[in-house]
């Protein structure tokens, strides 16, 4: 069986309206209830208009920014994730807060991230940009 390298679910990031002078309770939904897996070996290209999420998204699933809500699973056996969204289709939250104990990227913080994001990227639009010339791309 293969691992999926990330499988967020409900994920969602929110940010207030409002700045220095202004105290509001308003907020843009940046990102709202997005579901991504990505299996080993497998590329995801992200295609939306312009100021539809698409970096937020991609900053939530690499926790360069912190979610309002959601999980982020990382590397994880397809049998674990069929597990998971049994349980969460149950609403047996005793179980995936087990699994998630165990594969959540939310839970990781300092060096142990860091050693993570080895394994992470984004490739924006622009990939002079985003990647090396010099490196293969493998």
């Amino acid at each position: 069986m293969t691992n999926y390298i990330i499988a967020a679910y409900d994920l969602k990031k929110y940010f207030p309206v409002g700045g220095f002078l202004f105290s509001s309770k308003q907020t843009v939904k940046a990102v709202d209830g997005v579901n991504i897996k990505i299996k080993e070996n497998e590329v995801l290209g992200l295609v939306r208009e312009t100021g539809s999420g698409k970096t937020t998204l991609g900053n939530l699933v690499i926790r360069l920014i912190e979610p309002t809500s959601g999980e982020i699973l990382f590397n994880v056996p397809e049998e674990i994730i069929h597990e998971y969204e049994q349980a969460l289709e149950n609403k047996d939250y005793k179980k995936t807060g087990k699994i998630s104990k165990q594969y959540s990227l939310l839970n990781k913080k300092g060096s142990e991230l860091r050693k993570l994001r080895r394994y992470m990227n984004i490739v924006f639009q622009d990939p002079y940009s985003s990647l090396n010339p010099r490196m293969l791309v493998k």
